[in-house]
């Protein structure tokens, strides 16, 4: 079996957890200050998202984000205490991630995602404002690239 390592600037310790798919560990706090290196932005969300998926992904943590560990059900009777731990394990760890999500983005870009309620609903609000727009960013930047001479020459007599 694998084991996950996480560990804590503050404290400088390493602590050691055997992942589940079930995710019955305890909540990993991530210290993202030393591992995204840059806040958010719009034209910067290629890189930001791909570092921040990388990063959970290292934590075991992108089910959060993709959907395929999805919220246990609220327990509706206090004698249901499996329940109430696992939907307990799930909301702080959700919540952890959200914090980093909200952290690591500008000012002006919380406000389009404060009112998400997980972190998977930040993500896709994040990924419908900014995704589709780099892609149009690209295209446009391809675009001008092709159409650009020097003189009389076109760029691709260049490459």
């Amino acid at each position: 079996m694998v084991s996950r390592a996480s560990f804590s600037s503050e404290t400088n310790s390493v602590s050691m957890a055997s992942p589940t798919k079930t995710h019955t560990q305890t909540p990993i706090s991530i210290n993202a200050a030393g591992q995204l290196p840059h806040k958010l932005t719009g034209p910067s969300f290629p890189s930001w998202s791909a570092t921040l998926s990388s990063l959970l992904l290292g934590y075991d943590l992108n089910e959060f984000l993709d959907g395929t560990y999805p919220c246990p059900p609220k327990p509706t009777h206090p004698i249901e205490d499996a329940n109430i731990v696992a939907y307990s394990k799930w909301f702080w760890q959700d919540q952890l991630i959200l914090n980093v999500i909200l952290a690591f983005v500008i000012e002006s870009i919380t406000p389009l995602i404060a009112s998400a309620k997980t972190s998977r609903d930040a993500w896709i609000r994040l990924n419908l404002l900014y995704a589709n727009k780099s892609r149009s960013r690209v295209m446009q930047l391809k675009e001008h690239l092709t159409l650009l001479q020097r003189g009389d020459w076109p760029i691709v007599a260049y490459l």
